[in-house]
């Protein structure tokens, strides 16, 4: 049997509220108490969840994996140009031609429409650029992350 070795990494946990003007602060607070690389630990309100709706057209009237990606890509796409998506996820089935699907091996089915919609966590892009920069300017790394609801 391999030895494993398990590395315990240290989560910081930072509240990202639409309403807070302090997500800047919050992180260097978390930070300051952290000597090494660390994985960062998102909290969002439910509230703040952006549900997002894609719809295409099925050009050749089978689903193939492409129109997959194609609805995925519309559900997805940023309303502003200085976020990033920290998280997406279904949060229902697929819709085909407007009838609701209960499971998601969609590809072969014959189909005009598909729509899908999806819950988003964006973050601004110039904030999260912060926190790297000032985490490596201390000599940690952000090693991974995960959304969290408060």
């Amino acid at each position: 049997m391999p030895n494993t070795i398990k590395q315990d990494i240290q989560e910081l946990k930072i509240p990202l509220l639409a309403n807070s003007a302090t997500p800047d602060a919050d992180f260097m607070a978390a930070l300051s108490t952290t000597t090494k690389d660390f994985s960062l630990v998102l909290q969002v309100s439910p509230n703040d969840v952006i549900r997002s709706t894609g719809m295409v057209a099925i050009p050749s009237g089978i689903i193939t994996a492409s129109d997959v990606g194609r609805v995925l890509e519309a559900a997805m796409s940023l309303l502003c140009k200085d976020d990033v998506i920290m998280h997406a996820s279904p949060t229902c089935s697929f819709v085909v031609d407007g009838v609701m699907q209960t499971e998601f091996m969609l590809i072969g089915m014959p189909a005009t429409r598909l729509d899908v919609t999806v819950a988003l966590v964006r973050i601004n892009e110039g904030m999260l650029q912060r926190w790297r920069d000032w985490a490596t300017a201390l000599g940690r790394n952000i090693v991974a992350w995960r959304i969290e609801a408060l």
